[in-house]
């Protein structure tokens, strides 16, 4: 394959009018440069392959084509019922991919109820000795085996090499949804705890139970003291229930139907008036309700 040879005006213009048809490495192989060359040629005329063309192309390159034998397909189509892929594959010496994709070739499947059947199958039950349990390494494990576990084994008081537990240290922590970001402090090896919680309780001791730490100005990273108060459940839930994010989504529910998205985003940037106005709505039940609770 060429490398260091410039590559022919012929060449650039086969390759920027069927890129999207042909492999780099059959582009290449076309013309004698290596599938690296075509790669770098259209990354400098701004063009980067998406990895879906790439396993598309791939894909077309090896559809038809298989590793299996009439005897594997055989053995597939016989004890595809009775045995797990995984272990058929094992059993057959091929990988359980190519187990899978022959019994879709075939238009062969496995029932709904031997899946679920399988799965039971393969749980840990109660009850249940592990075979190591009591043993000494030399019970069950070779020379050999002993030496390489060994090199991986941790040993006591070992920490991490990537563990990032540094006493004193803050880092910002996301919820799974993304919709909120909190500051954790690390008080000692492998526990954190929240950080705005962390302040309020170096100033003014424990938190009461059944009572909450907020931020007044509603941001999360503002953790100064003067930014913070504490407050009971109740109270937290029902100031939660006055930001703008809760009202919108009390305005775009469909009841049991569960939530309209789209309108809820619509509500939040276009209609902030409607917000105002059921926020008044809200504050003005709470202060009847209020009024009555005392007389």
């Amino acid at each position: 394959m060429k490398s260091k040879f410039p590559v022919t005006d012929h060449a650039k213009k086969f390759w920027l009018a069927n890129w999207q048809s042909m492999t780099c490495k059959d582009l290449g192989k076309k013309f004698g440069y290596d599938g690296a060359v075509v790669n770098r040629f259209l990354k400098k005329q701004g063009i980067i392959i998406p990895r879906s063309l790439s396993y598309k192309l791939a894909g077309q390159k090896i559809k038809g084509k298989t590793r299996s034998t009439p005897e594997i397909d055989k053995a597939i189509k016989e004890q595809y019922l009775d045995v797990p892929i995984k272990a058929l594959a094992r059993q057959l010496g091929v990988s359980d991919t190519l187990v899978k994709r022959r019994l879709e070739h075939f238009g062969l499947t496995i029932p709904v109820e031997i899946i679920e059947q399988r799965k039971r199958d393969s749980y840990i039950k109660t009850g249940n000795i592990p075979v190591n349990k009591g043993k000494k390494w030399e019970d069950y494990l070779t020379p050999e085996q002993q030496e390489k576990s060994r090199k991986t084994t941790f040993k006591k008081g070992d920490i991490p090499h990537n563990a990032y537990n540094e006493i004193g240290k803050v880092v910002v922590r996301a919820k799974k949804d993304g919709s909120e970001k909190y500051k954790f402090i690390c008080i000692k090896l492998g526990e954190w705890v929240l950080y705005h919680q962390y302040i309020w309780v170096q100033h003014f001791g424990e938190v009461p139970d059944k009572h909450v730490i907020r931020f007044k100005d509603g941001d999360s990273m503002n953790c100064n003291i003067e930014n913070l108060e504490c407050v009971t459940m109740a109270e937290n839930l029902r100031l939660n229930s006055l930001q703008d994010t809760a009202i919108a989504s009390r305005l775009a529910s469909k009841g049991r139907y569960g939530l309209d998205p789209e309108l809820r985003s619509e509500i939040l940037n276009n209609h902030s008036e409607l917000i105002e106005v059921r926020r008044a709505e809200m504050l003005l039940k709470h202060e009847i309700k209020k009024i009555n609770n005392e007389s």
